[in-house]
């Protein structure tokens, strides 16, 4: 017999795999932001999401608590977002473009 904590976090890896926080270890590269051109950008799905707005001059919304561009992303949908979902926010796209195990890896960012 296991006997244990799961806490929510372990849910949720279970459902929709591996999140990241800010207790995780990982390589830069997972943060990337890639200058396309002027207000055109391709950014890691683990990006913070200040930065990357941040980036378009657009303000972020009061009630942001999530860190991540895919959390922003999830949190415009209401679910998780799949590969060519575009959303929109004050004027600025984002439309996924890539996925790695069913979650979000990529994303293409630009001024409408």
């Amino acid at each position: 017999n296991d006997i244990g904590i799961v806490t929510i976090e372990d849910i949720i890896e279970k459902v929709f795999g591996e999140i990241v926080d800010e207790s995780d270890d990982i390589e830069d590269s997972e943060f990337e932001i890639q200058k396309v051109s002027d207000n055109h950008y391709i950014v890691s799905a683990y990006a913070p999401i200040k930065n990357v707005l941040e980036l378009m001059n657009v303000e972020p919304p009061e009630e942001l608590d999530m860190k991540t561009v895919a959390g922003f992303l999830m949190f415009l949908s209401g679910s998780l977002p799949k590969y060519g979902n575009v959303f929109e926010y004050k004027g600025i796209i984002f439309r996924v473009i890539d996925l790695e195990n069913n979650r979000i890896s990529k994303v293409e960012v630009l001024r409408k």
